[in-house]
């Protein structure tokens, strides 16, 4: 039997406003996480931004990682 923590979640949310752009939009872009630091599910950069933080940086593996 393994034990899991009780961490409670908010699961749901209808939009959520981007840290770096400002844009509010839905959970479907946002890329989910199991951090404790965000207890949406969601960390708070959309997809776009990261997608944009990437080509900036020509999708330097160091980035990646700094992102994940």
């Amino acid at each position: 039997m393994a034990l899991t923590p009780k961490i409670q979640r908010k699961n749901k949310f209808v939009s959520k406003k981007c840290s770096i752009c400002g844009g509010t939009f839905g959970p479907e872009s946002f890329a989910p996480t199991k951090s404790l630091f965000y207890p949406d599910g969601v960390i708070p950069v959309c997809n776009d931004c990261i997608d944009g933080i990437l080509a900036m940086q020509d999708d330097s593996w160091e980035v990646v990682d700094k992102v994940c």
